[in-house]
């Protein structure tokens, strides 16, 4: 089984869990299996749970729309939803005699609701720091990352034109302004493309660190 919520992984039976999006059960030796999962994404998370005693048998499989949970990142329950019409996740089921076709057909069935996005370059490579140094991120790490690509694996074919991507993740204020600025400049040199990410409305401490909310004031 491939399994996927904050990460991708397979999991052999006999197994309990739950996967989300989209999961592949198959046998690994044929390759014959079912890919199950949403292809409409916009209001609710597909869960699916599953459940083996044993080695080559599914004793329970479901497939359902309002996941929440701790490999979601959401700990709270689905909210509600209101209006005149009110719809669950259009899903996709199907048994394939190599799942990777059934993986293809998945990704082509999402396109149907939601076009691609156009997109003229080629494919883009790149390195982000978080599973390379989560919060040991450093200017050093981050240069020769983009020293050791551009001398060691470029070469070898890994990069398209113009798409390898040298990204900050979390801990990108380890470095102090002029090394941002510096190690910025010295990625663009190395002909690579310098990138991060946002996330707005996000909180990533706890209630301890949150200022105490004043008492309200009556006229």
């Amino acid at each position: 089984m491939e399994r996927s919520g904050i990460s991708y992984g397979g999991v052999p039976l006999p197994l309990e869990t739950e996967s989300y999006e989209v999961t592949a059960l198959y046998h690994p030796h044929s390759r014959r299996g079912f890919i199950l999962g949403s292809i409409s994404h916009d209001v609710w998370k597909t869960g699916i749970r599953i459940k083996g005693e044993q080695a080559e048998k599914l004793d329970e499989l479901e497939l359902y729309g309002g996941a929440t949970g701790v490999m979601t990142r959401d700990s709270q329950p689905h909210g509600y939803v209101l209006g005149t019409r009110i719809e669950s996740p259009l899903v996709f089921a199907g048994f394939y005699e190599d799942y990777r076709e059934g993986l293809e057909t998945y990704g082509w069935a999402n396109t149907r609701i939601a076009a691609s996005l156009k997109w003229d370059g080629g494919v883009p490579f790149g390195w982000n720091s978080w599973s390379a140094a989560m919060s040991e991120l450093s200017y050093e790490l981050y240069t020769s990352t983009s020293d050791f690509l551009k001398e060691e694996t470029q070469s070898l074919g890994f990069q398209n034109e113009d798409t390898l991507y040298i990204n900050f993740d979390a801990f990108w204020d380890n470095l102090t302004s002029e090394e941002m600025k510096d190690a910025l400049n010295s990625v663009r040199q190395n002909g690579h493309k310098p990138g991060t990410y946002w996330t707005p409305f996000a909180f990533w401490g706890s209630p301890a660190h949150c200022a105490p909310v004043p008492e309200p004031i009556c006229a």
